[in-house]
């Protein structure tokens, strides 16, 4: 599955598929895929279009809305998009700059890799996810003699999860109350958390909960509130002016110790190391200066 490999660098206004315009930061060619990162002004439409391959896209920063048909989708920062080859759809980026991760997928690579057939688009929302684009990002933007191979390995984690995920969100018979407790983790991530709470509000025991949420999520309720907190403080290091021990509380953790111990583990690297990278993209992005459409 090795395709052709090396970072295309260098700001440039393109057409990233028919009808679809932005501004394409860096490309990179792994694992029989185009991968991208790519900006989208705040604000604007696109005319209805279709991709000829079906595609992964994860929203990294902004909102925005894609239409299929008589049904639409909201993509938030941490959402992560699959959907078929030729499916026709209009995006609304906005109201602020939209940053994607953008996975072109080699014709009939989803179904080999073990996924269910793409009938359908699909919205999945898993914090390791949104994680795994964040450290691809990182590939791109601040590539190395080892980034392709690195960045190689990260598309397919990244598929392999998304696979996992869409499994996990097939599986009707596990209870949509499971959706109200992952719906609650998100909005009080950074909160104190007790899962006899959580069961109590969901009318479950909390053993109940505890084995249908691993079964539905793949990890325990704990590690996914851990894996939140981890892609808050990604969030967070990316405001380079931000006191880190601000971005720590905010995110979740006691102290900014915490959070650097909990990110080292989690990434291998220091909070200050993953913003020094970050600095690193920012220069890159402002040295190019063009306007994103």
């Amino acid at each position: 599955m090795v395709g052709e490999r090396g970072v295309i660098r260098g700001l440039k206004t393109i057409e990233l598929e028919s009808g679809r315009v932005g501004r394409l930061l860096e490309e990179v060619r792994v694992a029989g895929a185009r991968v991208n990162r790519a900006v989208y002004a705040a604000g604007t439409e696109t005319p209805s279009h279709a991709h000829p391959h079906a595609d992964l896209c994860v929203t990294l920063a902004g909102r925005y809305e894609e239409t299929w048909g008589r049904e639409s989708g909201r993509l938030d920062a941490g959402c992560v998009l699959v959907k078929p080859p030729g499916l026709e759809h209009v995006d609304r980026f906005g109201p602020e700059d939209v940053t994607c991760i953008n996975v072109d997928l080699a014709p009939g690579a989803w179904e080999e890799l073990g996924g269910n057939a793409l009938d359908g688009p699909r919205i999945l929302i898993d914090p390791k996810l949104q994680r795994l684009g964040r450290e691809l990002e990182l590939e791109l933007t601040t590539p190395d003699r080892a980034s392709a191979l690195a960045a190689e390995g990260l598309v397919l984690s990244l598929l392999a999860e998304a696979l996992r995920a869409d499994e996990r969100a097939s599986d009707r018979g596990l209870g949509s109350w499971l959706d109200g407790v992952r719906d609650r983790l998100h909005e009080e991530y950074a909160t104190r958390l007790c899962l006899d709470v959580l069961a109590e509000s969901a009318g479950v025991h909390a053993a109940h909960l505890t084995r249908r949420f691993r079964a539905r999520f793949g990890c325990s309720v704990g590690d996914y509130v851990r894996r939140l907190r981890v892609a808050a403080a990604l969030r967070g290091l990316g405001d380079l002016e931000r006191p880190l021990a601000e971005v720590a509380t905010g995110a979740g953790f006691s102290d900014q110790s915490h959070m650097g111990r909990v990110l080292r583990r989690e990434l291998g690297m220091t909070p200050g190391a993953w913003r020094a990278r970050l600095r690193t993209r920012k220069g890159s992005d402002r040295s190019s200066g063009s306007a994103p459409f």
